[in-house]
């Protein structure tokens, strides 16, 4: 009995010695010089790709606000926005809902209509000469074209709606009006992919100084500092002489 005790501390003793003195082992590391280039290559577009979304990446220019419609068209209320500059296409954007997945993206001859037909309304605001019959006056300054992102589940939805650009009252008060006409898309809902796809219509109102807000963007020129926050947050309370 004693014999077969001693064999087992011994065989315990050997056991705990080998372990102790193995090491964890690795594979043999094998690379070809082919294989190295291929993945310098890889990293090297990597790198280039990332650089592009860098460089393409919107530029934040601004805060400001927007009016939007209620639900039956009799009273606006106010909504936040942001301005951005798009460096791929050189255009000013803003974010035209809430949610702040929405954009309507703006390129420079569009930004010069823009800008022609504010120019006319302010003319007409200071001369009162605004009409407040709405059917003719909501695209009265004419229309333009207007790039539209919505980055959502839809993931990158893009369509160029036509704008009409004109002005509205609302409760005796002008706003100057962007109307944003359906447009068709390639990108389908998938929640009914046998409808058509089209983007939805918007309307999106502005006071004078929620406008010029935007117009002042427009000159934004790459490699300057951009604004940060531009204080609209007065109601519209411009009224006129009702014709």
């Amino acid at each position: 009995m004693k014999k077969i005790i001693a064999i087992c501390a011994l065989l315990t003793a050997a056991t705990s010695v080998f372990c102790e003195t193995t090491q964890k082992e690795t594979a043999d590391v094998y690379e070809v010089e082919e294989q190295k280039q291929e993945e310098k290559k890889l990293s090297k577009r990597k790198q280039r790709e990332e650089e592009r979304k860098r460089r393409e990446a919107p530029v934040e220019l601004a805060s400001s606000s927007v009016f939007r419609y209620n639900g039956f068209e009799t009273d606006v209320k106010q909504d936040n926005t942001v301005i951005f500059y798009y460096p791929a296409t050189k255009e000013i954007g803003f974010t035209a809902e809430s949610t702040g997945e929405l954009v309507l993206s703006f390129g420079k001859v569009a930004q010069e209509t823009i800008k022609v037909a504010f120019n006319e309304y302010k003319d007409k605001f200071e001369k009162k000469e605004l009409s407040t019959k709405k059917n003719k006056t909501s695209r009265i300054f004419g229309n333009t074209k207007c790039r539209y992102i919505y980055d959502t589940f839809f993931k990158d939805t893009k369509a160029e709606p036509t704008v009409r650009l004109g002005y509205v009252f609302v409760k005796k008060s002008p706003y100057f009006m962007l109307t944003v006409e359906e447009s068709k898309t390639t990108i389908r809902n998938p929640v009914d992919p046998d409808r058509d796809p089209k983007t939805k219509k918007l309307k999106i109102l502005f006071n004078k100084n929620q406008m010029q807000a935007l117009i002042d963007q427009f000159d934004y020129q790459p490699n300057t500092t951009p604004k940060t926050e531009i204080k609209t947050e007065e109601q519209a309370s411009e009224t006129t002489t009702a014709e």
